[in-house]
């Protein structure tokens, strides 16, 4: 049994961010979070620190 958990835990961690629609998500959750929440994170930055940084590079746009 333990084999297996730890397999699992392993496996998990080395796959966890595999599959892009979750790195997306919570790339996004961690922008909205820096926002609504902490207040880090001002319109403007999200404007041209993120966005305006990188709306060009095509690794950076929506996952489909």
């Amino acid at each position: 049994m333990n084999i297996m958990l730890e397999w699992f835990i392993g496996w998990i961690a080395s796959n966890a961010f595999l599959h892009r629609k979750f790195l997306e998500y919570f790339c996004t959750w961690e922008f909205v979070w820096q926002f609504e929440k902490e207040g880090s994170i001002s319109i403007e930055d999200l404007k041209t620190e993120v966005f305006g940084k990188h709306w060009q590079d095509e690794t950076w746009h929506e996952v489909s």
